[in-house]
């Protein structure tokens, strides 16, 4: 839903910065609201010293097909519909074990490493047996994407605290900025209860959602996030909540850093440079969620700590692909 400031840096050399910045909406703080108080702003400027300081407002989906598009046009090639279904370290290879979904048919592919980025069910994390301790809430929280008709700004993030110790976010679902707008645009809405939305003043659905879900909050963190030639980013490696947007962006800096460590040769350094940031990031967040800054609008800035919106440090390497090859065949 949303792209801080560290990755629209990691990806301006690939051209894709250029195009999210002319696609997306630069979000400028969340605000705070509760019946019979004054709101109260958490506002990025003054918070965030960087070249963007700001996070942009773009569907994953959005971001997945300009990387898709960047990645392609770069001579990469993308499978869809493969899975992977098993994979282990032989002598300095890794053996994968692919399987065909339109024809149910296997492939076994070696590489000289593997960048395991399958999700937080990862089968490279379950086929390793890595551990991947943590703790997950109880209940579930619950996500809906629909139109609403509303006077919320668009370009901030909105929390209502209802009674109860209750909270509804809300945040714009941005594709393309410049499309013309819609008389009802389409939100993300997400609450730890169901059904708050009707509780909401001046807030009416204009629509059916056009997406919705319920989810368990996990926070999680890889035991180890290499083991013999095979590594661990994204959600394989850590999970945590939504809150603070850090998600895919910490996927991305995994990729970025792991993109780097094979241009130097320097690979077996990867746990000991992402394990350290990602277990901080896991860690915060855990802490914001757990404790529960929404009870009240007086505890709003509170909220800084969930922002955790990283900073360039130094310039990006090109994304270099494994050397692998398949039986009769190279790739």
């Amino acid at each position: 839903m949303a792209v801080n400031p560290r990755t629209l840096e990691i990806l301006e050399p690939t051209g894709v910065t250029e195009k999210m910045l002319a696609l997306g909406l630069p979000f400028r703080g969340v605000r705070f609201s509760q019946r019979g108080k004054p709101a109260r702003e958490l506002l990025f400027k003054g918070q965030v010293h960087h070249k963007y300081p700001f996070i942009l407002g773009l569907s994953q989906a959005t971001t997945e097909r300009l990387l898709a598009v960047a990645f392609e046009n770069a001579g990469g090639k993308i499978e869809r519909g493969v899975e992977l279904i098993g994979c282990r370290n032989e002598a300095k290879t890794v053996l994968t074990e692919l399987r065909h979904c339109s024809d149910n048919s296997r492939e076994t592919v070696f590489a000289s490493w593997i960048l395991a980025a399958d999700g937080a069910h990862s089968t490279a994390r379950k086929t390793l047996n890595v551990d991947f301790p943590g703790s997950s809430f109880e209940k579930p929280w619950h996500l809906a994407d629909l139109p609403l008709s509303t006077p919320f700004e668009e370009d901030l993030g909105h929390v209502l605290f209802l009674d109860g110790n209750r909270f509804i976010f809300f945040i714009r679902v941005i594709d393309d900025i410049t499309e013309p707008p819609k008389q009802n645009p389409i939100w993300r809405v997400i609450s730890p209860q169901e059904n708050t939305l009707e509780e909401i003043a001046d807030v009416e659905p204009a629509g059916a959602p056009i997406w919705k879900s319920a989810f368990h909050i996990s926070h999680r963190i890889n035991r180890q996030f290499q083991v013999g030639n095979v590594f661990f980013a994204g959600d394989a490696a850590h999970i945590h909540s939504p809150i603070g947007a850090r998600g895919m962006n910490l996927g991305l800096e995994d990729a970025n850093i792991f993109s780097r460590l094979v241009t130097s040769r320097q690979m077996r350094r990867y746990e000991d440079l992402r394990k350290t940031v990602d277990k901080g990031v896991v860690k915060k967040n855990r802490t914001v969620v757990a404790n529960r800054p929404w009870r009240n609008s007086n505890e709003a800035p509170h909220m800084l700590g969930a922002i955790e919106l990283a900073r360039a440090n130094s310039a990006v390497a090109p994304a270099i692909s494994e050397n692998c090859y398949r039986p009769g065949s190279f790739c």
